[in-house]
């Protein structure tokens, strides 16, 4: 099976999936975010979308993460972010960041 990125490829039934893994930074903090292989394609449209929808959410240094090795490190750094895991729609940070609204 051929992928574009690097990840964990997961077998749901018939379907083969790749989990990829991206380190991102906000404030002092680092994390990873997880997303798979057809939520970026029909979400994002390959990497270069993602990548911009995390940079729209306020998150810097950008990147897939290609080794095993890399996510371990990341995952027992002691600033490893709380927003680690899935990808979010809406982040903390976003959330502070919008107006009141007056019902």
């Amino acid at each position: 099976m051929k992928h574009g990125l690097p990840g964990l490829v997961v077998r749901g039934g018939d379907n083969d999936y790749v989990i990829t893994a991206w380190a991102a930074k906000h404030g002092n903090e680092e994390g990873i975010i997880i997303l798979n292989d057809l939520a970026l394609g029909e979400l994002f449209a390959g990497r270069a979308g993602f990548e911009k929808k995390l940079q729209d959410q306020g998150l810097v240094d950008v990147r897939n993460i290609p080794t095993d090795e890399e996510v371990r490190s990341i995952m027992t750094s002691h600033k490893r972010a709380e927003w680690s895991g899935p990808w979010l729609t809406e982040y903390p940070w976003e959330r502070r960041n919008q107006p009141l609204s007056i019902l």
